[in-house]
């Protein structure tokens, strides 16, 4: 639910999720590179 918006996480959640992943809050969270509407294509 937290990757499509429609829940928010606290911030101690999205630390423990980004640890999980090896990857910063940023990248998580705020990446500018993702389009949430995007879909594959093959």
């Amino acid at each position: 639910m937290y990757e499509n918006g429609m829940r928010i996480s606290e911030d101690n959640i999205k630390i423990h999720i980004a640890n999980y992943y090896n990857v910063s809050v940023q990248d998580l969270f705020y990446s500018e590179d993702v389009d949430a509407n995007a879909t594959e294509t093959a």
